[in-house]
């Protein structure tokens, strides 16, 4: 607890308080430390297992790891009870909105002001990446300049993570409307408010007004990855835009997108090897769009 506030969030304190809660009801509070044997461990797995979604699973047992980590360090535990335990976050496609749908939101006029600032809020999100304490902490001073391109350059609440993430025009102009000053409303209301939003502008929305996808705050933080990633910018920009600790977390969160690039850069490859294919007997040089096609595949699949 005394980390609170100084390499640790109020909110990250509770998700590890969550865990311990979680944990005791598994295991006798009577019992010493040296009782949380190997088999505990998987047995405490196996019911999770049976509960929790394998997100959920796995951020329970790495806030549980590291606090019986830090009880081996200061020698409160002497046996590391989670050697050969081995459970993993899992894969499921990553949801954003296309840009079709982010045009659809910037057209859509608004009946009211309040209506107005919700979705500009949402649409500068999608053009920043910003998470909502990090836009909702955001200053005047943390946007910056180059040759008429915007950028944000501060470091995020959560982790202390430092993060350089470029404006796309249309937060540009959200900016510059408002005078460089964005009027933030509470997490709650926003969310709350994102739904009418959906509702507004018809986005996956069925004909019994049934939404196939939920709007939340997050959603618009993977559209700005997702968006740079579906137009070729490297892993690695990503991952700085959004202020991941680790390449690795970007990996993760991305990897069915990734995935969904990759084939779509080969086949561009591979149609314009085909036309090029046709044109060798004719002795005429590769052309240039050739080039660029496998140098692109080249830059933005290494991972």
């Amino acid at each position: 607890k005394k980390r609170v506030g100084v390499n640790l969030t109020h909110g990250a304190y509770k998700k590890y308080e969550n865990a311990v809660t979680v944990f005791l009801k598994h295991i006798s509070r009577d019992k010493p430390l040296s009782s949380i044997t190997n088999s505990v461990i998987k047995n405490f797995l196996a019911e999770l297992n049976q509960i929790y979604v394998q997100s959920t699973v796995c951020g329970i047992m790495t806030k549980i790891k590291t606090i019986i980590t830090y009880a081996i360090d200061n020698d409160k535990l002497k046996v590391n009870p989670f050697s050969n335990v081995k459970y993993s976050r899992g894969s499921k496609d990553i949801e954003y909105l296309t840009e079709d749908e982010i045009q659809r939101i910037i057209d859509k006029d608004m009946p009211n002001e309040r209506m107005e600032n919700v979705k500009e809020l949402a649409l500068f999100q999608m053009a920043t990446g910003l998470a909502y304490i990090d836009m909702a902490s955001l200053e005047q001073s943390d946007i910056k300049e180059i040759d008429g391109t915007f950028y944000i350059k501060k470091k995020r609440h959560k982790t202390g993570t430092e993060f350089t993430a470029v404006i796309l025009p249309f937060g540009v102009d959200i900016l510059k409307k408002n005078s460089f000053n964005l009027n933030v409303i509470s997490n709650q209301k926003l969310n709350s408010y994102l739904k009418e939003l959906q509702t507004l502008c018809n986005v996956r929305t069925g004909a019994d007004g049934e939404q196939q996808l939920e709007f939340h705050s997050h959603l618009f933080r993977k559209t700005y990855g997702s968006y740079l990633l579906n137009r070729g910018v490297r892993i690695e920009a990503v991952q700085r835009a959004l202020g991941h600790s680790s390449v690795k977390i970007t990996q993760q969160v991305y990897a069915a997108l990734r995935t969904r690039t990759l084939v779509n850069e080969v086949q561009a490859v591979l149609d314009g090897t085909a036309q090029e294919l046709g044109r060798l007997s004719r002795t005429e040089p590769v052309s240039e769009t050739g080039k660029i096609y496998r140098a692109e595949l080249v830059k933005n699949t290494d991972i």
